[in-house]
């Protein structure tokens, strides 16, 4: 039978369903409708991710200030008065951004998207956190975010504090004993802060001793602050 003596509908060709429509009807999965707790949950989350993701925008932009130090050209003599007032951020949340930033310079410029990422995804408060400890092992960003994800903050702040040197708050030495009830009265903002200035500390002494830290430490702020004691008693204010 010829082209021409076979029925009208036979020379119709029934069109093809694309493979791609073929693929997504087979892999279709129907998902239950969440629960008002779990909607609010997923909501919360998103937020969150949008905050982080800020905060690293603000990161950089703050670092741009500091390194430019923009307050001394505004007619501020202090970054602190200057970030409250003029950018409007507590210079404490400043310098956590500052630290975070830092750490993302210090990583190889070829993972620095990468590591951005996994920054944002572990949230401002672990990303703290670790920033010290990824400015000095930059190589160990995917370790330590991962370790990030696992681990809540307190557990995470031990791990990095042990990781850098610092005494262990189980040790049995009156110098390690005194940082630890120290530090145990920080929250976790200012153990941060804490911990950058005995490590500072421990490199000036040649010591891992906190009692000679805090000793030295002593030796270096008493001639301003008997100085400054002195200006107060004598009605002139705190210089």
């Amino acid at each position: 039978m010829t082209d021409h003596e076979k029925p009208l509908l036979a020379k119709v060709r029934r069109p093809k369903e694309p493979l791609h429509l073929i693929r997504q009807t087979a892999e279709t999965v129907i998902l239950s409708p969440l629960s008002p707790d779990e909607a609010l949950e997923a909501r919360g989350q998103e937020v969150t991710k949008a905050v982080t993701a800020a905060y690293m925008a603000a990161a950089e932009v703050y670092h741009q200030i500091h390194r430019e130090k923009l307050w001394e050209r505004r007619g501020y003599a202090d970054p602190a008065p200057y970030f409250e007032e003029r950018i409007g951020v507590a210079y404490r949340t400043f310098m956590q951004a500052l630290a975070v930033w830092s750490a993302h310079l210090a990583l190889p410029e070829d993972v620095r998207p990468a590591a951005r990422q996994a920054l944002e995804a572990i949230g401002v408060s672990k990303a703290a956190v670790i920033a010290p400890i990824i400015k000095e092992r930059p190589l160990e960003w995917a370790e330590w975010t991962a370790a990030a994800k696992e681990l809540n903050r307190e557990a995470l702040q031990e791990k990095v504090s042990r990781s850098r040197g610092l005494p262990p708050t189980n040790s049995k030495k009156a110098g390690d004993r005194l940082y630890g009830a120290f530090v145990s009265l920080l929250d976790a903002d200012q153990r941060g802060e804490i911990e950058e200035i005995v490590k500072a500390g421990m490199k000036v002494t040649e010591s891992d001793d906190f009692l000679i830290v805090m000793r030295w430490a002593f030796i270096e702020a008493g001639p301003s602050w008997i100085a400054q004691a002195d200006r107060i008693q004598k009605g002139h204010g705190n210089a």
